[in-house]
């Protein structure tokens, strides 16, 4: 009778191959269920192997995150890169690479990435990363406006964005050691309105917005988005002053809502936008609170 070797020492004896692999996955005109193959048999021939094994694997697979793809491999690919990538230790540069090859993923993509997408940013996130990918997507967008580029741009700030949002708490906790790596990513993502790309201005005001409520994100926020209190189109301006806003603890933000946006907007849309800022039925909206308009019932 003919003894298999153990599963281990057959599964390595694959990884000769990973030429095969690499024609498999990185040939666009191969048909999609090929490249879908291809990435699930490298998740799987990763599992349980050593970093020095894996490497390669992970390098074939960011390299074909890089290509244009269905959206079923797409999903395989994250999956496989799910299980070769986070069970080892890595490096800044290995994680600024991962982050860089999910974020040009991502851009390429309209399909709902799966949920094991963000689980594996949360893995590989960090503030220095965010900086890095928000300032090369910045520059390369800024060289060359290609449409790709400025989707690479666009889903680096989002995926920053989103970061800072997920981890506000803990940053505000550690706010004494964070201050510097703060700054610096506030200041990254601000550099992203030199692009003047609309939908990136009003996704990246929105989120500034919405994040840096607190006093302490305020500071850092709230002189560059006063810098577009009077720009661009009128829905712009309504998400400015929208934004100025909630960012009212900073004073630079305070000064332009009052002496810019309140001071010489005719636009009746940022009035709009302006009038419904109440948290209480009471409360002055900002326009009142200029004008000396008395709340309802009031003595």
């Amino acid at each position: 009778m003919i003894r298999r070797p153990p599963r281990s020492t057959r599964l390595k004896t694959l990884f000769p191959y990973t030429t095969l692999f690499r024609s498999a996955l990185l040939t666009p005109g191969n048909a999609r269920e090929v490249r879908s193959r291809a990435a699930w048999a490298l998740g799987e021939l990763s599992r349980g192997r050593p970093a020095a094994e894996v490497a390669p694997v992970v390098a074939l697979l960011e390299a074909a995150m890089a290509t244009e793809l269905a959206p079923a491999t797409a999903q395989q690919l994250v999956e496989a890169f799910a299980k070769a990538y986070p069970p080892h230790s890595h490096s800044f540069d290995e994680d600024l690479a991962a982050t860089r090859a999910l974020n040009t993923l991502a851009a390429r993509q309209r399909a709902a990435l799966p949920g094991v997408y963000y689980v594996l940013l949360d893995r590989v996130m960090t503030a220095d990363v965010a900086v890095a990918l928000v300032a090369e997507g910045v520059a390369r967008a800024r060289q060359e406006p290609t449409e790709a580029h400025l989707a690479e741009a666009y889903s680096a700030v989002l995926l920053a964005v989103r970061w800072l949002a997920s981890q506000q708490d803990q940053l505000l906790a550690s706010l004494s050691t964070q201050q510097t790596a703060l700054e610096l990513a506030f200041d990254g993502l601000l550099s992203a309105l030199s692009l003047d790309d609309r939908r990136l201005t009003l996704m990246l005001l929105w989120s500034l917005g919405e994040v840096a409520g607190d006093p302490a994100f305020a500071g850092l926020a709230g002189p560059g988005v006063a810098e577009l209190a009077g720009a661009g189109d009128p829905v712009q301006r309504s998400l400015a002053a929208w934004a100025l806003y909630r960012l009212r603890a900073d004073l630079t933000a305070r000064t332009a809502l009052r002496e810019v946006v309140l001071g010489t907007e005719r636009s009746p849309l940022v009035y709009r936008v302006l009038a419904g800022l109440r948290s209480a039925e009471r409360e002055l909206d900002p326009v009142q609170k200029l004008v000396g308009v008395e709340p309802p019932g009031a003595p």
